[in-house]
């Protein structure tokens, strides 16, 4: 090898091995665990006569290290019908609250169901839904 040649390959060397290394001098990012929510309706399904109140129970599982408060919102309702909840934010150690459906006495009855998509959101989890099905009687 001449000496040319070898001083081409010690430059390449230099150039080449600290590109080859990872250590780009940050920190390491450590993943934040998604924490999780599971709403559950008991009973799935309502049915309210025209003028009258109805309610069922919501109760809510945090998981995956998530322990922050969860708001409820309901979507969907048709005309005539309210929704309401017992308490519309969860905060962390609260499970439960009561899913209330008010249906004006101008609402005609039917066998219809009508599919109300309850949403619970929280900081630094993902939105989950639930199916509430009501129909008049």
């Amino acid at each position: 090898m001449t000496y040319l040649t070898r001083i081409a390959v010690a430059l390449l060397l230099i150039i080449a091995i600290p590109a080859c290394t990872s250590d780009d001098g940050a920190t390491p990012v450590t993943p934040v665990p998604t924490g999780t929510v599971m709403v559950t309706l008991l009973p799935t399904s309502a049915l309210v006569a025209p003028g009258g109140i109805g309610s069922v129970g919501l109760s809510l599982t945090r998981g995956g290290g998530f322990a922050g408060a969860v708001q409820l919102a309901a979507s969907g309702v048709p005309a005539g019908v309210t929704v309401t909840f017992g308490s519309n934010s969860l905060p962390d150690g609260q499970f439960s609250t009561s899913v209330n459906i008010a249906v004006a006495g101008t609402v005609a009855a039917s066998n219809t169901p009508v599919a109300i998509t309850i949403t619970a959101t929280g900081v630094g989890i993902n939105a989950t839904t639930v199916t509430l099905s009501f129909r008049t009687a």
